[in-house]
Parts: structure tokens; sequence; C-alpha cells
């Protein structure tokens, strides 16, 4: 039992609840659930709460009476009230990524009374407070990798194993690197690492503000606490070099691993196969200047092309038929995979609106 006075959790410092109390049913305060008989929840009359079974207030004479409610309010880490689904199924656990919990009490004015009492009447302004709440996490993981989230619901939503429209990729795989987001990239691009069960200044401890591929060559990640909030649990990584002014323009394939502890057990792995060089601010440009451009950029040991419609989306269209088999002429959010050699999706089915990175 933790009272309004104990209480001092907060978004950054929540309770952590032990692994016994693992559902929303478990976690008990003065209203009672559904389930529990509160046919009126998430509020209860002061009354109600008086009277059997429950009787948190006693008089001897038995002749009580209580003005006023009690409001419980349930919300996920993004402030959604998840108030119903609380109600609807109470025996739901409570999930990592979606903490921490804030729980809302809320008393409204209240009068409480007695026939015989002296003196017979008590008034309190109502109240409310918050509660931050979190399970056990055994293991640091990342809950979402999230680019810009702009076309990413309706018809560009990509496949629930894969995208959240309200969150962004899911993690595909810790054994294979080439399952995850990102696969295609330009510099400056970057997503966010939600995380549960570690904070950004650990995870930037553990890997260091820069972060080496341990296999390619030509690109690097930064980390960074977003919004440079350490204690929280998103980490804003962003992929640089090489540009068109890079002394050095080579680039391999590039694996990125991302660890959780200094024994380097994994969280997060992703291989960069396609780089984009971007000729900023010019644009209306024709096809050969297009190649000129890509020439420029090339050496003896490394070419760069001027990209195929594959290479940045994932859609069909008119006589074009090589994006995602049943696709329309939208791109789809989704992972890039290769299809009989040969690149499915890009840089803007990955991404989304590009110009919201800069």
């Amino acid at each position: 039992m933790i009272s309004v006075q104990e209480d001092s959790s907060r978004i950054y410092d929540p309770i952590e609840l032990p692994t016994s109390i693992d559902t929303f049913s478990h976690i008990q305060n003065l209203i009672p659930l559904s389930s529990q008989g509160n046919k009126s929840y998430p509020t209860i009359a002061l009354d109600t709460l008086i009277a059997e079974p429950y009787h948190h207030w006693a008089d001897s004479d038995g002749d009580a009476k209580a003005s006023g409610e009690l409001r419980v309010k349930w919300e996920n880490y993004k402030n959604i009230d998840i108030t119903q689904q609380v109600k609807d199924n109470p025996n739901n656990v409570l999930a990592p990524c979606e903490a921490p919990y804030k729980l809302t009490l809320s008393l409204t004015d209240v009068l409480l009374s007695t026939k015989y009492g002296n003196p017979n009447k008590n008034y309190f302004n109502g109240t409310s407070h918050s509660y931050y709440i979190k399970p056990k996490i055994d293991e640091p993981l990342v809950c979402y990798v999230q680019p810009n989230l702009n076309n990413g619901s309706g018809r560009h939503a990509g496949p629930k194993e894969q995208w959240d429209p309200d969150n962004g990729f899911k993690v595909q795989s810790l054994s294979d690197a080439s399952k995850n987001f990102p696969t295609t990239v330009a510099n400056n691009l970057y997503f966010k690492l939600m995380l549960a069960g570690m904070t950004a200044k650990k995870m930037i401890a553990i890997n260091g503000n820069t972060v080496k591929p341990v296999s390619g060559t030509g690109i690097t990640l930064l980390l960074t606490a977003e919004n440079n909030e350490l204690d929280g649990n998103i980490v804003r990584v962003t992929l640089k070099e090489p540009t068109k002014d890079s002394r050095n323009k080579a680039f391999k394939p590039s694996t990125f691993e991302l660890y959780d502890d200094t024994a380097k057990k994994l969280i997060y792995q992703f291989k960069i196969d396609r780089w984009f060089i971007v000729k900023l601010g010019d644009t209306g440009q024709d096809y050969n200047n297009a190649v000129s451009f890509c020439n420029s950029l090339s050496s003896s040991s490394q070419r760069y092309s001027v990209p195929a419609a594959q290479d940045y989306t994932n859609a069909n269209g008119n006589y074009w038929y090589q994006g995602v088999p049943g696709q329309e002429n939208v791109y789809q959010r989704r992972i890039s995979y290769i299809n009989n050699s040969r690149w499915i999706g890009g840089l803007f089915s990955e991404w989304g609106i590009i110009y919201d990175y800069q």
C-alpha cells in the first residue's frame, strides 16, 4: 500500500511493481473494478464505499452519510486514456512497452454527515493524485523503431507484424540483421529507439555516442537522448556520411549492433544495403544531369548510380508492377526485401516523407 503522502513516483521514476503484480486487477485502489461488483466503474459514490461490503468509514451510530464520488483514470505512456480497456479486460497483463502507466485518482467535493455527531458535518474540497507505475522488466528490450510516422496509416500502413501506425517498426529478428529496419538510408536520416527497461543514458554509456559498424564501411551512427532527456527511454539514432561533399565517399553494406550491457548482449541490429547521396536544393534536373551527378561521386572503387523506382517505393502503378504484390499506387510502410535478386521497397516505403527529417 502506497498512500498519496508516501508516493513520490514520477514519469521517469515510476513505481516498479513486483513480479506477482502483473495485471490491472492486481493493482488495488479504493475504486473496485466491474469484476469486483462495481457497476459504475471507473467511478464509485462515497455513500457506496461506506456501506456494505466496503466499510471504508465507520460510524458507531451507523447513521453516516457521504456525498461525492471517486474516479479512476488509466493512461499509457503516450497519455492515451485506456480506462475503458482496463474496465473491459482487467486481467490484461501490464505491457512494458506501454509503461509507465499513469493512474489518477480524483475526488469531488465531499460532505460527510451523521445525525448525532458533534460536529455532525465535515466538508472536504475535491482533489486528485497521479501514480506512475511500470511492470517489472527482467531484460531491457526495444519496443519500436520509429522513423517519421507521416504517411504511415490507412493505405500506407504496412503489415501488422512489421508496422504499427502509432509507433513505427517492430523488431523482426535478433539473429538476422537484414530483417530489421532500416535497410536503405541517406545522411542525417534518423529514427527513434523506443526502449523498455533501459534509459537513454545507459544505452549511450554502453554503446557510445558514435557507433561504428561491425562489418562494412563508410557510415556511422550518432546516438543522442531524444529531447536531451537522458532519464527517458527514447534514443535518437542518426545515420552519418557520406555526402556529396565528403572527401571519402566509400560505402560498403554495413551491419550495426547495439547492446544493453557491457558484455555486449544484443538489443538491436540492422544492416544498411543501400546508401543515397542527395543533391540538396536542386530539383527539376533531367535524367542526363542526374547521371552526370552520380558519375561525379563515383571512383574506381565505388560506383554510384541513378536510383530506380524500386529503390524508392514498393508501390505498383501503370505499367509498373515491381512493388509488393497486390499493393496499389501508394507505398506501404514495410521493411525492404530481396525477391529474385531484386529489391522490393526503398527510401520512401521505409522512411516516409523525407523532407520531414530536415
